[in-house]
């Protein structure tokens, strides 16, 4: 009972903590509003004491569930015109980060582990537990990580503006194009305006249109959250139970993909779930909070914004090396490229003037790819 006390309490203070984040719009108010409140408290002394050990693991297939429900039904046919971009697109950042970590790591005191994945573009709270999971410094890598999210959120509407002419032009593009994927200029068959030859088109095809939904027999919620919960529960426990590491987050996050990408309904859970459970994991972060690791972080303002700095330009390189290979609009590429964050950049797509669908995928298949990734890798180099 105790240590459900302990439970409500952290969650008692950390909910307050993620209200205040959000109403003051900061990127990743759950994870960082109750991570700052319950770091607070511990560092007054006034911490909730032992957590269930059942905690933990929840937290990490409730999260790989929210991640896997991100896959669109029809992503196989949105990937069938993407899957030479989405591969490029995942290997660059995991390279990118890996170097950009072990920079972090020379320049700072952070041990490697944690300069590693708070570079890593692959979520505050999947980066976060995966700190967990692997012995990081998990505040060290959510304060990283939110740097990271908020200064690209900044610095790409700045910038890149400024840049597009100039990126296109790198990227052999001309003019602007209003579409997301351009297709290739059908052959002339006679002689015509360029000589009877073909217009070279872009390497990349569009995305295939989806069949059209096959009308299926209305579902019990009960029976779709309870179906969605169960998938992601013995996903989960499978890789863990296989020694995969982070198996809950990884398993249930491929497991609910994989239901969401053949076609099943899913439970369409509410925002607040998500949130609850970015909360819990703030809270776990927290208790860790100590005055020494604060002062601590305060040396690494400068490295920080130069790593961002970095990430921003290697972003842009990518855009142009996408432009090139689709002919996508430059303003689509540098979206669907840059390390933001996943929800933020899905949510201005629009409005920066690309394509949300298909920045939102790319952005997806990279979160998936690091994810799964990062853990054997993790594994093979730290031998955890």
């Amino acid at each position: 009972m105790a240590e459900l006390g302990n439970l409500a309490l952290l969650f008692a203070i950390g909910i307050p903590g993620w209200l205040l984040f959000r109403k003051l719009r900061m990127p990743g108010a759950p994870i960082l509003g109750a991570m700052l409140a319950v770091g607070t408290f511990q560092i007054a002394g006034f911490g909730p004491g032992q957590l269930p050990a059942i905690f933990k693991p929840t937290l990490q297939i409730v999260v790989g569930m929210v991640i896997g429900l991100r896959v669109r039904p029809d992503i196989r046919h949105q990937l069938r015109g993407m899957l030479p971009v989405a591969a490029l697109v995942s290997a660059w950042w995991l390279v990118v980060a890996l170097g950009g970590g072990y920079l972090l790591f020379i320049a700072t005191q952070l041990d490697l582990k944690t300069a590693l994945l708070g570079s890593t573009p692959g979520g505050i709270s999947e980066m976060s537990l995966l700190a967990l999971h692997f012995g990081a410094d998990a505040p060290a890598v959510a304060l990283l990580q939110f740097f990271r999210v908020t200064l690209v959120l900044v610095g790409v509407p700045l910038t890149a503006p400024r840049l597009y002419p100039f990126l296109e032009r790198l990227g052999g593009g001309g003019r602007y194009r209003k579409e997301s994927v351009v297709a290739p200029a059908p052959c002339a068959s006679g002689g015509g305006g360029n000589g009877g030859g073909c217009n070279a088109g872009p390497t990349v095809a569009p995305p295939s249109r989806p069949p059209a939904a096959i009308p299926v027999a209305a579902c019990p919620k009960w029976l779709l959250y309870g179906r969605t919960i169960a998938v992601a529960t013995l996903g989960g426990l499978a890789l863990e139970t296989a020694g995969f590491p982070a198996g809950g987050l990884v398993g249930s996050m491929l497991a609910v993909g994989a239901l969401r990408a053949a076609g099943v309904a899913c439970g369409s859970f509410h925002e607040d779930v998500r949130c609850l459970a970015q909360v819990g994991l703030g809270g776990l972060i927290g208790l860790g909070f100590s005055a020494t690791m604060l002062q601590s972080l305060t040396l690494m303002v400068a490295p920080v914004i130069l790593l961002t700095t970095v990430m921003l330009s290697f972003g842009f390189a990518l855009a142009i090396l996408v432009h090139r290979m689709t002919g996508w609009d430059i303003r689509t590429c540098v979206l669907a490229t840059c390390a933001g964050g996943l929800t933020q950049i899905g949510a201005v797509a629009e409005e920066l003037g690309g394509n949300p669908v298909t920045v939102t995928i790319l952005h997806v298949v990279r979160l998936i790819t690091i994810v799964s990734v990062l853990p054997p890798v993790f594994s093979l180099l730290f031998n955890s």
